[in-house]
């Protein structure tokens, strides 16, 4: 799908505000409701957009983001990762450190516990850790 300037719009202001009602991204883009309706539509037909939730890190009062390097020999099953709820995402990377593990925390010590946390489901691994605060 080729995108034009118009949906481009459309992504930023979806991207900075995703809750953003059909009449309010049409006033602030000053386009009529019937052309907005139509490019979000076109755009969630193509899988540009879609209805998924995101979670608000800062108001459960997770202010850091910490970025976990793991080094292992064995195959993560990364599922088993993904289901505590402090872990933001996952990911396989070609590195030194084959997988990154996106993690929030309240503060140092929840940071910690996490990483304790997941030092007791990883096997033969070492850790390198970033943490920045949001």
């Amino acid at each position: 799908m080729k995108l034009d300037e118009i949906d481009e719009m459309i992504i930023a202001e979806m991207k900075m505000n995703k809750r953003l009602k059909l009449k309010e991204l049409s006033k602030s883009l000053d386009l009529p409701i019937s052309t907005v309706h139509y490019r979000l539509s076109r755009l969630k037909k193509a899988g540009i957009l879609n209805n998924t939730i995101e979670i608000d890190w800062k108001s459960l009062g997770y202010k850091n983001v910490v970025l976990l390097y793991v080094k292992t020999d064995k195959n993560i099953n990364i599922k088993t990762i993904k289901q505590y709820p402090f872990v933001e995402s996952v990911y396989n990377i070609i590195d030194d450190y084959n997988l990154l593990i996106i993690i929030r925390a309240k503060d140092l010590e929840h940071v910690k516990s996490n990483v304790e946390r997941i030092r007791n489901i990883l096997p033969n691994h070492s850790l390198r850790l970033v943490i920045a605060d949001e």
